[in-house]
């Protein structure tokens, strides 16, 4: 169930890149205070303000409840962890709506406006969308086709900001940089059960034993046949890669210093004493997806840092009356398909 709920949380993170706005993390909050009729939230700058209303914020959250629930199955779902994963995805949704609200009024002071083309996308991806509901849940979610339309291109207009502002980002990683390895490995772990380190006598006996099967792996014996017979870890294959810094442990260190087929010398590691076999130095398809990954990983950091200096200069204000209304949908309200539908027309940042 942790691991289930660690998923959840970092596939959440990772919808919008950047730091997350939510009303904890705002410069200023002003509770219930002038709002219009059927208001959820307000952000405001210096010069412009924008509006966040029942319908669309009750649109993303039975999204995202769907989602979850979806994917986690009901016996999950409306078990003993039921409360706290409907607050979590109340959390979510308030998070990425208010992300995106404040992206957009970040293209407002910047006289920035959806492009034609990608306007008339989000529409068209809009009524597919709108007709997928039921006419109970069009009801129930008090929505409209324009409605429906506009948080699309609101959506879209947040990741071209995004965009613009990543812009200028390097995007040229070299092989070296991104490069995987592909390794196996036999462990001779210096660790007791409960996790300490074993005493020096019994850690001798470790590198000892480790000593032996290094002398048969250099007499030409089966590497594979070793790890079965030695291996005190529970993998045993490794694809490995540098952090973005550079960086390295023990263990990749050695593995990065191999040619293919090379044997290492014994390596002391934090869990123990390791045998590394090099099975690829160049993992040519894996390098490549390493690449996107770094690639987006410098683009989050960057975005986030303006995004942060902006956030700074808002106010939000929130009606939490209204918003603690909000709450799971009925059984029968089974809408899942909002942000799936925009990631498959959108190549974007928004949706991830």
């Amino acid at each position: 169930m942790a691991i289930r709920l660690a998923i959840i949380l970092v596939f959440s993170a990772a919808m919008l890149s950047g730091c997350g706005y939510t009303k904890a993390d705002a410069d200023k909050i002003v509770l219930d205070s002038g709002f219009e009729d059927d208001e959820v939230f307000n952000i405001l700058s210096d010069k412009n303000v924008i509006h966040c209303y029942y319908s669309e914020a009750q649109l993303y959250v039975d999204n995202l409840v769907n989602e979850y629930r979806k994917s986690l199955g009901d016996e999950i779902w409306y078990g003993s962890y039921h409360d706290d994963l409907v607050e979590m995805a109340r959390n979510k949704a308030l998070s990425r709506i208010s992300k995106v609200k404040a992206l957009n009024l970040m293209a407002e002071e910047e006289g920035i406006v959806l492009d034609a083309e990608n306007a008339s996308k989000a529409d068209d991806v809009a009524a597919q969308y709108f007709d997928t509901l039921s006419d109970d849940e069009k009801e129930s979610l008090d929505i409209t086709l324009d409605d429906v339309q506009n948080v699309y291109r609101e959506y879209a207009l947040a990741d071209y900001m995004y965009d613009k502002v990543t812009a200028s980002i390097q995007t040229e990683i070299s092989d070296d940089e991104a490069r995987i390895v592909q390794v196996e490995s036999i462990l001779f772990s210096t660790k007791n059960e409960d996790g300490s380190q074993m005493d020096d006598n019994a850690k001798a006996g470790k590198l000892e034993t480790a000593q032996k099967v290094l002398k048969q792996v250099r007499s030409g014996a089966d590497f594979d046949s070793l790890i079965l017979e030695y291996n005190d870890d529970s993998e045993s294959s490794y694809s490995l890669s540098r952090s973005e810094d550079g960086t390295t442990d023990a263990f990749t260190e050695a593995a990065f210093a191999l040619d293919k087929d090379e044997v290492s010398d014994i390596i002391e590691t934090d869990d123990g004493y390791r045998i590394v076999k090099c099975i690829n130095n160049f993992d040519r398809s894996e390098t490549e997806a390493n690449k996107v990954k770094l690639l987006e990983s410098r683009k989050g950091t960057a975005f986030g840092e303006q995004f942060d200096k902006f956030e700074e200069t808002l106010e939000t204000n929130m009606n939490d009356k209204l918003w603690s209304g909000i709450g799971e949908p009925d059984k029968d309200i089974t809408t899942s398909e909002l942000f799936e539908l925009y990631s498959e027309s959108f190549d974007t940042a928004t949706s991830q």
